[in-house]
């Protein structure tokens, strides 16, 4: 499975799980739920299959909009650059670490 929008991340099936090519020993997370972000509409959670705690979460870069209230939506057709964010769960925060040192991932 590719992601062309995504910077071409891609995914092996083994008849169970999705498994990153990217990001090694990280496959998609069955329960997609962060315990933050409330109401994001998009992203995809990333988990260790063995470490369950050590979760990565990536997030596509364009605009956000506000709906109903209580959701959040992202543009996932006209993508900002770069496309997609990464960030490391803290499960004892309840909150997102930037992976890399840019300042616009950390903003976001």
């Amino acid at each position: 499975i590719q992601l062309p929008r995504l910077q071409d991340i891609r995914f092996d099936y083994d008849g169970e799980h999705l498994y990153s090519r990217e990001f090694t020993n990280m496959q998609v997370a069955l329960d997609q739920q962060l315990q933050t972000l409330m109401g994001l509409e998009h992203g995809l959670l990333l988990e260790d299959p063995v470490h369950a705690a050590n979760k990565l979460f990536i997030c596509p870069n364009g605009k956000v909009e506000r709906r109903d209230g209580f959701s959040v939506t992202i543009d996932v057709q006209h993508l900002c650059s770069p496309p997609l964010f990464k960030y490391e769960t803290r499960s004892e925060l309840h909150d997102l670490k930037a992976r890399s040192k840019s300042r616009l991932e950390w903003i976001f």
